[in-house]
């Protein structure tokens, strides 16, 4: 079981450190005289990014790994297990972020909120598909437990 935790780990802890890049490069890019505030301490907020999100995001993670070792028993194919996963990371993306207290809260659907969302989204696709799994490994390891 331990075994299967290496992709859906992968998974979760690259949208944990990218999904924060993604969206810091996305504040420079769309709003960069807005949060003029923000400059010189970019670091910083992608430290307590990386941590507040990584901590927030500890259930979806758990939810993703064991749909990926319900999808290995299921005996599915890798592909349907990718966007099995897919499907779930875009969902749970979306809880998470509109589970974090906020002053947009009233309008769940402004711009700033999308662009957070779609900064961890884009990551966590990319990564799903694009990190390998040997799928007979995976099996067989689910198979010795």
């Amino acid at each position: 079981m331990i075994d299967n935790l290496r992709y859906p780990f992968k998974v979760w802890m690259t949208s944990v450190l990218l999904g924060p890049l993604f969206y810091i490069l996305s504040i420079q890019l769309f709003h960069s005289q807005n949060n003029t505030v923000l400059d010189g301490i970019y670091p910083l907020v992608y430290i307590l990014a990386v941590i507040l999100g990584g901590l927030i995001s500890i259930p979806a993670f758990i939810v993703l790994w064991i749909t990926f070792m319900f999808a290995v028993k299921a005996s599915l194919t890798r592909l349907k297990i990718q966007l099995l996963l897919v499907v779930l990371s875009l969902t749970l993306s979306f809880i998470t972020t509109a589970l974090i207290p906020s002053v947009d809260k009233i309008e769940f659907w402004s711009f700033e909120n999308i662009e957070l969302t779609l900064s961890y989204s884009v990551v966590l696709v990319l990564s799903i598909l694009l990190y390998d799994f040997d799928l007979q490994l995976v099996r067989l390891n689910e198979n010795l437990n």
